[in-house]
C-alpha cells in the first residue's frame, strides 16, 4: 500500500436529526391510542350524519346531497383543528368556512364578533350546527330571497365560573 487515506465526516447534525425522529415506545403507545380514539370518535360522528341525512331525505339523490354536504362540512371543521394541532378553532374562521360555498354574495353576511378558540370537541359538532343553518338558509330562508341577509353575533359572557357563548343567528 504506497498510502492511506482518511476521510472525516461530521455527522452531529445527523445524530441530532435521528434523536428528534426517534419515538420511544411509551410514546408511540400513546399516540396509536389518541389517534385510535379520534378515529372511533369520527366514525360514530360520520354515522350520526349519516342517519341523520337518510332520515330526513326525500329521495336518493336528497340523500347524497345531504350527506356530501355534511361530509364537506366535518372535512371544514377538520382543516381547522389540523391547522391548530388539535387545540381547537376559531369560532369567525369556521363560521366563514361553513357559509362560504352558500353565501357567494359577501354583502349579505354581517358577522360580528368576540375573538373565541372553541375547543377541539366543540369544533365540529358546531360546525355541523353551522352547516345545517346554512343549508336551510339557501333553501328555505334568507339566502332564498335575492335581498336576504344573515346577521351572526356572537360575544362571550366571562360572568361565573365558566365562559358561556352566546352566538344569535338572525
Amino acid at each position: 500500500i504506497d498510502g492511506v487515506v482518511v476521510t472525516f465526516v461530521e455527522v452531529t447534525e445527523r445524530r441530532r436529526m435521528e434523536d428528534a425522529l426517534r419515538v420511544s415506545e411509551g410514546r408511540l403507545r400513546l399516540l396509536l391510542g389518541e389517534l385510535t380514539h379520534r378515529v372511533k370518535n369520527i366514525l360514530a360522528v360520520v354515522q350520526g350524519i349519516v342517519h341523520q341525512a337518510w332520515r330526513n331525505s326525500q329521495s336518493h339523490d336528497d340523500f347524497l346531497a345531504r350527506f356530501d354536504g355534511r361530509l364537506q362540512a366535518l372535512a371544514h371543521s377538520h382543516d381547522l383543528l389540523i391547522d391548530s394541532d388539535w387545540k381547537g378553532a376559531d369560532l369567525r374562521n369556521l363560521v366563514e368556512a361553513e357559509l362560504g360555498p352558500y353565501a357567494t354574495d359577501r354583502s349579505r353576511l354581517n358577522i360580528q364578533g368576540d375573538p373565541v378558540a372553541l375547543p377541539a370537541d366543540v369544533t365540529t359538532p358546531f360546525g355541523l350546527v353551522l352547516h345545517e343553518l346554512a343549508t336551510n338558509a339557501i333553501k328555505y330562508g334568507a339566502l332564498s330571497k335575492d335581498a336576504g341577509r344573515i346577521d351572526l353575533k356572537w360575544n362571550v359572557d366571562g360572568n361565573g365560573k365558566t365562559p358561556k357563548l352566546h352566538f344569535q343567528w338572525k
